[in-house]
């Protein structure tokens, strides 16, 4: 079963006896950005519509912010674009980013992912909590 399948939260709790529980996990703390990453932003934006789909969105915003964020953070973990990942026979997907843990053994071996990220298709906030 793909990621897909599951319809909400709930279905994957159920699934996988997954406790929920909200708590604020990330912390208030400014990054700086270089004037690389900022060129770069303004140009895309005054250049190119950048919200005209899923890719143009991907592709400028949100991946180079994300690789952005993680140069800070590199010796300690990676970062993953659209990587396959493989629960059971029942769960399977590719989720749009993940961070994990950097496997001693190098770059090409996924560790224990620490933060998964994905788009919730049609803006459906509810089915992409499902995706998770």
């Amino acid at each position: 079963m793909s990621f897909s399948e599951f319809k909400n939260i709930s279905e994957v709790q159920k699934a996988y006896n997954i406790k929920y529980q909200e708590k604020i996990f990330i912390v208030n703390k400014e990054i700086p950005l270089s004037q690389n990453f900022i060129d770069d932003f303004k140009f895309n934006k005054e250049n190119i519509d950048i919200f005209s789909s899923e890719a143009a969105r991907s592709e400028l915003i949100i991946s180079p912010l994300l690789r952005e964020m993680y140069k800070k953070h590199s010796e300690n973990y990676s970062f993953w674009i659209q990587k396959s990942i493989f629960f059971d026979a029942k769960l399977s997907g590719t989720p749009d980013y993940i961070f994990s843990k950097k496997s001693s053994l190098g770059k090409t071996v996924l560790e224990t992912p620490i933060v998964i990220v994905v788009e919730a298709k049609k803006n459906d906030f509810e089915q992409g909590w499902g995706n998770v």
